[in-house]
């Protein structure tokens, strides 16, 4: 056996095996200024100091339907903005 064949051989034998890219993918969508959307790989929703109502740069889609954010497992919020909560009426923090 030459030595070109048993490297392949062993290259073979010892592949490595793949994931997939969607089982450790992250997904994160700004939501204007500091504020994040992330859905982790376990699907988990996390939102970074939201301001959803009042901010500028928030998708439309969003200060429209708050509930089109899905259901958050871990909100962020920095405290030196928390004067956005309560900003346009009581219980509305986003």
């Amino acid at each position: 056996m030459s030595l070109l064949t048993s490297s392949l051989a062993i290259a073979q034998t010892a592949a490595p095996t793949t994931t997939t890219a969607a089982a450790s993918k992250v997904e994160m969508q700004w939501l204007g200024q500091a504020d994040f959307r992330i859905v982790s790989p376990g699907g988990k929703l996390i939102v970074v100091d939201p301001w959803i109502k009042g901010g500028p740069k928030a998708p439309a889609n969003y200060k429209t339907d708050l509930a089109a954010l899905g259901k958050i497992d871990i909100l962020r919020k920095d405290p030196s903005l928390l004067s956005r909560i309560g900003e346009h009426g009581q219980g509305q923090a986003l």
